[in-house]
């Protein structure tokens, strides 16, 4: 998972998702902790509603499209293939955009 080598590299990971949506904190997520949630339950989905991962991070719901167009420094667009499209292009905020070699 990119979002927990950046974050073990000292990064502030504001955002992450999954196939079904993402959740953002400006002031930064718990990868580890949102890490051992999908490994324990295999997917995200209970980060979208309430209870369990929920009550470890305060967060605002995103869908993919919302998360590509937040104001960020590094956007690793690694969750699904050909995500950024001619259509979506235009509102990347993000100041680089980095490959994930995990995504193909």
């Amino acid at each position: 998972m990119i979002a927990r080598q950046l974050y073990d590299a000292g990064y502030k990971v504001v955002a992450v998702s999954d196939s079904r949506g993402g959740i953002y904190n400006s002031g930064g997520l718990q990868i580890p902790d949102i890490q051992q949630f999908k490994q324990t339950h295999h997917t995200m989905k209970a980060v979208y509603c309430k209870d369990s991962v929920c009550n470890i991070v305060e967060h605002d719901n995103v869908t993919n499209e919302e998360l590509l167009s937040l104001d960020v420094d590094i956007l690793v667009p690694a969750a699904l293939e050909n995500q950024i499209t001619v259509d979506n292009a235009h509102r990347i905020q993000a100041k680089y955009i980095l490959r994930s070699l995990t995504a193909q």
